[in-house]
């Protein structure tokens, strides 16, 4: 039987499909992600920090910004995720930061999402200014 299913993404005809087809359909809607600290903000109000589980995918959206800075040495760990959004193994995004920079977000199968190699086009990773736009748009299936 169908578990969950909103009614608003889904016409009545896929519905029925589903229900005679007894495939289970899980949307958790998103959902806010609680961060690591005090330190980090979400970015706007546009770009609430969420999370959703559709399907057995796993969508993160949002950016976020730390009020001091984070040095290149340092791998920053912006927030953990409840357990059945963990992946089951580790994955690495590019994503963009301010300006022409970009960083590696590492989602790791403990949860700790992680904000590390921030850097603009060069190979030398940079200490991330406070205040940058730090994206955190990514999807994977679990």
């Amino acid at each position: 039987m169908v578990t969950w299913l909103r009614q608003w993404f889904y016409t009545k005809e896929e519905i029925d499909s589903i229900v005679e087809g007894n495939i289970v359909v899980t949307d958790t809607g998103w959902l806010l992600l609680t961060l690591n600290s005090s330190d980090v903000q979400q970015y706007s109000v546009d770009a609430k920090p969420r999370i959703r589980l559709k399907d057995g995918v796993v969508w993160i959206s949002g950016a976020v910004k730390k009020q001091t800075s984070i040095s290149n040495q340092t791998s920053y760990k912006v927030a953990t995720l409840p357990e059945e959004y963990r992946p089951t193994y580790t994955h690495n995004f590019v994503q963009q930061g301010t300006g022409v920079n970009r960083f590696n977000l590492n989602i790791k199968t403990n949860g700790e999402i992680i904000v590390e190699r921030y850097s603009d086009n060069d190979t030398t990773a940079q200490t991330i200014p406070n205040e940058h736009w730090l994206n955190l748009n990514c999807s994977y299936h679990i």
